[in-house]
């Protein structure tokens, strides 16, 4: 009889579980609704909405935003995980301190957005357009960013590892202090960047441009730079020198 009794406890248990679970989600799913209706209503009263009510929890969990105008929308601390803005015009955006984990953003614009402190894991931005974005302590590993433009970016202290940045062009751009380690960098064009101190350690930096970079202190600890226009003088400038193990270089 206990034995029974314990076994239906256990199955109470978890159907109200489960119960407890989908009310969360359809809570949610709600809340991201409401959400995406007032942003519909245009960028100005939403930011209005915001400023009337600071500690509003902007939940828009797997919201679809793709292609909507959002030029200046403040989604500062926004819950954005899942969420599709595809092609969307985010110029100028406040993105500080949102979760958009493993967002869609694939030829998003997000020129002079502030994306610092930011989660942006395993995030979709291939092709995307982030020039002169202001990005501190922001958390893009394993993001999905080949050929994406980052020009004239600020991008310091802030975690690439793993990142996909094929053929992106990184010119220009500060990113001193970054971790790039094990990134896919082949083909990028970083002529001009400033990657003082920053890592790079087994990234694949083949045949990437590094035509005028910063490269002092600079972490090439087993990188692959084979093919790329790095110079002597440049990888003396690094923080391991002559003594870069395991970098393949050949200068033209």
């Amino acid at each position: 009889m206990i034995f029974r009794l314990s076994i239906a406890n256990i199955k109470i248990t978890i159907v109200l579980m489960i119960l407890v679970s989908l009310l969360s989600c359809f809570g949610r799913s709600s809340r991201a609704s409401r959400h995406v209706s007032r942003i519909k209503e245009g960028v100005a009263k939403w930011n209005q909405w915001r400023t009337e009510h600071p500690n509003a929890k902007i939940d828009l969990e797997g919201a679809n935003l793709r292609y909507m105008n959002l030029k200046g929308i403040n989604l500062e601390g926004a819950y954005l995980l899942n969420a599709n803005l595809e092609g969307a015009y985010l110029e100028g955006a406040n993105l500080t301190n949102s979760t958009l984990q493993k967002a869609n953003l694939e030829r998003a614009i997000l020129n002079n957005a502030d994306l610092s402190d930011s989660i942006l894991r395993g995030t979709r931005l291939k092709e995307a357009n982030l020039r002169r974005t202001t990005v501190e302590e922001a958390d893009f590993r394993a993001t999905i960013m080949p050929g994406a433009n980052l020009k004239g970016s600020t991008c310091i202290y802030s975690a690439f590892h793993r990142a996909n940045l094929k053929k992106a062009n990184l010119s220009g751009s500060m990113l001193s202090h970054s971790i790039f380690k094990g990134a896919n960098l082949k083909g990028a064009n970083l002529e001009n960047a400033n990657l003082e101190e920053a890592s790079l350690e087994k990234a694949d930096m083949s045949k990437t441009n590094l035509k005028g970079a910063n490269l002092k202190g600079t972490n090439l600890l087993q990188a692959n730079i084979h093919g790329s226009n790095i110079t002597k003088k440049q990888l003396k400038s690094t923080l391991n020198g002559d003594r870069t193990i395991g970098t393949q270089f050949k200068e033209k």
